[in-house]
């Protein structure tokens, strides 16, 4: 996918004109664990796997969370989703997904010859965004997704449903990149549909093509 260029999610929030030093309470989101990977050996698998989609469930102005301020983080502003925000959504998610992948040994691509990568679809359902500005582009808080994700067989078939969620918490006020902590939330996502044998089943030399691994979103 071609990179997209965007300001910082830190402005899209509006945390760079508010806040205070002394902060206290620290902005809490659902927390979601990463599961550990199946045991897959790599010489099992056919093929890679690409991200080739992204679509959300959010329209202009849908609530994503709430910026928050003051001396206990007490005072909060709601935020809506944007067209902004799609664009950092996006390039995240593409980002951990070809992270992940990549750190991930057992599922490097396959070599020439052997099955065509897998089409994957992403398709952000849920989104919690709380975080509180401390000053000088300082902040702590956290972010949740939950994203859907689809493979579509070259014949137009879906093969594969599931939904998988993500977070992360910085507890203390850090002076780092927003857009890192939503990349780290979509990452656990990312691991979490790793974990999940019926999807490294497609990844699979034997019969990937025939298998159907439907299920209901979380």
């Amino acid at each position: 996918m071609p990179s997209i260029r965007v300001h910082s999610l830190l402005a899209a929030l509006g945390l760079a004109v508010i806040g205070n030093a002394a902060l206290a309470a620290t902005p809490l989101v659902k927390a979601v664990e990463a599961k550990p990977l199946p045991a897959v050996q790599a010489p099992a698998l056919a093929r890679g796997a690409v991200l080739t989609d992204l679509g959300s469930a959010f329209i202009e102005g849908d609530r994503i969370g709430s910026v928050h301020a003051g001396t206990n983080c007490n005072a909060s502003v709601e935020r809506g989703w944007s067209e902004l925000i799609r664009q950092r959504v996006d390039a995240e998610i593409s980002q951990a997904f070809r992270d992940e992948l990549g750190r991930t040994q057992s599922f490097r691509t396959a070599p020439a010859g052997m099955g065509a990568p897998l089409t994957v679809q992403a398709f952000l359902n849920d989104m919690d965004v709380e975080v509180c500005g401390a000053g000088a582009g300082a902040w702590k808080g956290g972010f949740y997704v939950q994203v859907g994700w689809q493979i579509v067989s070259p014949e137009g078939k879906v093969i594969y449903r599931a939904s998988t969620e993500g977070s992360f918490l910085q507890p203390s006020a850090q002076r780092v990149s927003t857009a890192s902590g939503l990349r780290q939330a979509v990452g656990v996502a990312v691991r979490n549909l790793l974990a999940d044998r019926r999807f490294t089943a497609l990844l699979e030399e034997q019969g990937s093509q025939r298998r159907v691994a439907l299920a209901d979103p979380i």
